[in-house]
């Protein structure tokens, strides 16, 4: 009985009039997003933006793998259906791909299956992307049934484009269209697949009280077809702690009542992703569940200065003293890595050994008494060591000394620019690396990272 009525309403789009439209919904494809009531237009937390804003995934800064599973109305009779999908981002410096499969199965009656290839770019302060989609859909048609049918199956091409900008460091807003091409999968007649417009805005804080990283935000829907509602939207939030590796969510739509939870790993490289959430329109169930996997593959990073600047470590120059007694060495000096201790951006270190450490060793016959010698002289070697400590560290004559807390707040303020550097955002950098100056006003670092955003924002 229960495979009938399934296939009674699975075909009662194939029997009905042009422009029916066909499912191909939006369920829903992620935990996080559902966890605030749908809300990730002008988010872009993870891979599964792909479904809500193609553009999105600009605002990652790490490969991301993401792996979902969705069991709806759980608990009612009858139903059992299932939602699945995986997405996957590269991020590039100045290009982000992606791609992605979602997959809908009525109890083998009904099935449908998206694939989606993405990429995205920025122009100034506007993220750009889209998304080629293949869409198909089958149905397991009775025996008796089939000689009305050249086929049970079948599929077509579309596409998404969205935008996201960065309205400051607090706003953002996204837009996107799905299926803004015309899709006709219909098996009897035509069946197009209906465009839905998306439209949503977010506020994030990087602290409020005990919680880090708080998001909120609303999106609004308008999907064109002629039945049902055509308007949903949707309002929720969601914050981290423990040092961000827990976090919360809630929201509201039309359609349900959410809420979620989140555990990463330290290291951000693993996460897992809950949602649930009640259908107020349907009865006699215990709502829809999603759970989600979220793998990260961070590459390597420009040098970033730590929060707690106590923690650099610059080797310190040697003062020679009467005292002192200078070996006679027949090998070269080790040849520093001023890689290893600095970014690139310093001016690399002298790499020629002293005259001093390769001079020879002179015959034991003539060696004679020591004598009281001057001071030596600083080596070339150590002039660049000390100009690579004040380009770090700041000028030993800067007039005010930082404490801890000044120094863990400027490696804060260089680190966020350094990140918003490498997402091409190069005024918001500039502002951070400001901060920096503003605290520290010697730190040549900062000052030589704000006139090269100046220079690219120029060339633009």
């Amino acid at each position: 009985m229960n495979r009938k009525i399934i296939l009674a309403i699975a075909l009662s789009t194939v029997f009905s009039a042009s422009d029916s439209y066909c499912a191909f919904q939006n369920p829903g494809w992620s935990a996080r997003a559902e966890g605030m009531g749908g809300v990730f237009c002008a988010a872009g937390c993870d891979a599964s933006s792909l479904f809500y804003n193609p553009a999105a995934i600009r605002e990652l800064d790490s490969p991301e793998l993401v792996l979902m599973g969705f069991k709806p109305y759980m608990g009612l009779s009858g139903v059992e259906w299932k939602y699945y999908q995986f997405s996957a981002v590269y991020p590039k410096d100045s290009f982000t791909m992606g791609m992605a499969y979602s997959g809908f199965d009525a109890q083998g009656i009904y099935t449908e299956n998206s694939l989606l290839f993405s990429g995205a770019f920025t122009r100034g302060a506007v993220d750009i992307g889209g998304s080629l989609k293949y869409l198909s859909h089958s149905y397991s048609l009775p025996h008796e049934m089939q000689p009305f049918f050249d086929s049970n199956e079948a599929s077509d091409f579309t596409a998404d484009l969205g935008a996201l900008v960065n309205i400051n460091r607090t706003f953002a807003a996204g837009f996107s269209v799905e299926n803004i091409i015309p899709a006709d999968v219909g098996i009897k007649y035509e069946d197009n697949v209906p465009s839905i417009y998306r439209m949503g805005f977010a506020a994030k804080s990087p602290e409020l009280g005990v919680f880090q990283n708080v998001l909120s935000g609303v999106d609004m829907i308008y999907r064109t077809q002629d039945w049902g509602d055509k308007l949903s939207w949707g309002i929720g939030a969601e914050a981290w702690f423990a040092d961000k590796t827990l976090a919360v969510r809630c929201g509201y739509s039309v359609a349900s009542i959410n809420m979620g939870a989140s555990f990463v790993v330290k290291d951000q490289s693993v996460g897992l992703d809950y949602s649930f959430s009640l259908p107020l329109e349907i009865q006699d169930n215990s709502g829809s569940h999603r759970i989600q996997m979220v793998f990260r593959f961070a590459p390597p990073k420009e040098f970033v200065l730590p929060e707690n600047l106590d923690g650099i470590k610059v080797p310190l120059r040697q003062k020679t003293t009467q005292t002192d007694k200078a070996p006679v060495v027949k090998e070269a000096a080790p040849i520093l890595k001023s890689e290893d201790i600095y970014p690139d951006d310093i001016e690399t270190a002298v790499t020629e050994p002293a005259p001093a450490a390769i001079k020879k060793a002179e015959p034991e016959t003539e060696k004679v008494a020591p004598t009281v010698t001057a001071p030596a002289e600083i080596s070339d070697m150590d002039e660049e060591i000390r100009k690579m400590e004040e380009a770090i560290l700041g000028a030993p004559e800067a007039p005010a000394k930082m404490d801890s807390a000044a120094k863990a707040k400027a490696g804060a303020h260089f680190n966020k620019a350094t990140e918003l550097y490498k997402q091409g955002k190069y005024k918001e950098a500039i502002a951070e690396w400001q901060e920096v100056l503003k605290i520290n006003p010697d730190h040549k670092l900062s000052k030589q990272k704000i006139q090269k955003a100046r220079s690219l924002i120029d060339s633009k």
